[in-house]
């Protein structure tokens, strides 16, 4: 994979450097191989065309578009990119929020045990990493995740003395 997306780096160039779309404030990233170009609305009318012109580019690069995949996201709705919803800020989807906070919450009020619904075998080090990846896409919303975090680690059937 890392050799594809190393390709798809070269070959993607003329894409982020148009001067059309650069002219029209659009901007172009790119994760692995999954490309975003963003803009005003000048962008969301014309994204039919823009499809088109991305496609024949990976075409000729030997590559293809998975237009499954392939939409166009206004900021009437959540824009998402790799599970992260990117309209202002990156943020968490509110979903995933709400339902980590009440899991936290439960564990807080019932124990971290109780919880476990699925059988996590580190169930602990399953809600430390998604504090973390939280705290990584948001930390201003994370902090109250990881304090609920920290009371549910030190609550009465825990295991654990103190937060680290």
């Amino acid at each position: 994979m890392p050799a594809a997306a190393g390709s798809v780096t070269d070959r993607s160039r003329r894409i982020a450097v148009s001067p059309r779309w650069q002219a029209c404030g659009a901007r172009y990233s790119r994760y692995a191989d999954d490309l975003v170009i963003s803009g005003g609305p000048w962008l969301a009318a014309r994204h039919r065309a823009i499809e088109a012109l991305v496609g024949a580019a990976a075409r000729e690069e030997g590559f293809a578009l998975q237009h499954r995949k392939t939409h166009c996201a206004t900021r009437a709705g959540a824009q998402r990119v790799c599970g992260i919803v990117v309209n202002e800020h990156p943020n968490l989807p509110r979903a995933e929020f709400d339902r980590l906070k009440a899991v936290l919450h439960r564990c807080v009020v019932d124990g971290p045990a109780a919880q476990n619904r699925e059988g996590v075998a580190d169930w602990r080090g399953y809600l430390i990493g998604r504090v973390s990846w939280a705290a990584q896409v948001n930390p201003g919303k994370a902090a109250r995740l990881s304090a609920l975090l920290c009371s549910a680690s030190t609550g009465r059937d825990s295991g654990v003395r103190r937060c680290e």
